[in-house]
């Protein structure tokens, strides 16, 4: 049986460790597999300078794959790929947050939706100023 004071023993507020609590600024969530959890990123990172270096050391852990889990390195090349695909880069890691990212300027982005071009910078246009703006046509 436990002793009634046991969790309240447990909380690290009732240690002796030195120094104030630390939080976070933001915690930002890294992307993991998982056949029953899933998130929309909300930013991906472009690893495509690194993806060979990644599958080689998801490789080493080639033990703990048993059964269908023995091609998570293509699995793993796949996704990345895709989310590469999403910010028009060859492999992306994705990531989410529930708190608003910040950037020091719109050359920290890599592309988007429809880039084209790796590391192409978007163009960005006034509401209503894009192609078609002010033609009247609705269709």
């Amino acid at each position: 049986m436990a002793r009634p004071d046991a969790r309240f023993d447990a909380k690290l507020t009732q240690t002796n460790i030195p120094g104030e609590p630390w939080y976070p600024k933001r915690v930002i969530y890294y992307f993991c597999t998982h056949l029953r959890m899933n998130f929309p990123a909300t930013f991906c990172v472009d690893i495509s300078d690194t993806i060979d270096r990644k599958i080689e050391a998801v490789k080493c852990y080639q033990s703990q794959f048993v059964g269908a889990s023995g091609h998570v390195p293509e699995m793993v090349r796949t996704i990345t790929a895709y989310f590469g695909s999403r910010i028009g880069t060859r492999h992306a890691e994705p990531f989410f947050s529930h708190e608003m990212l910040g950037f020091s300027g719109l050359d920290q982005l890599v592309g988007g939706t429809g880039a084209s071009t790796e590391g192409e910078t978007p163009v960005m246009t006034q509401p209503g100023s894009g192609p078609g703006a002010g033609s009247g046509n609705k269709s």
